[in-house]
């Protein structure tokens, strides 16, 4: 079975949260490292749910807020 767009991007998602847990270490990672991986992960998680409701091109941006709100312009609750 061929996985769904919306699929393979939580998928690539799900890796970018296991980077961004696996770059906490301070004494091998420097601080912040984290962050990016983990604002990947939220990106790439949204974009899937965009994709899930339909739409079928979500932008090429990584403004969160900016997905948030295209999200709850379709009627998703975002909130939690």
């Amino acid at each position: 079975m061929a996985l769904s767009e919306a699929e393979g991007l939580l998928r690539i998602a799900a890796a970018d949260l296991e980077t961004a847990v696996a770059s906490t270490d301070p004494t091998v990672f420097r601080e912040g490292a984290w962050g990016f991986w983990l604002q990947q992960a939220v990106e790439k998680a949204l974009k899937a749910w965009l994709l899930h409701l339909g739409d079928d091109d979500p932008p090429l941006t990584h403004d969160l807020r900016r997905l948030l709100r295209l999200l709850a312009a379709r009627g998703a609750d975002a909130t939690r």
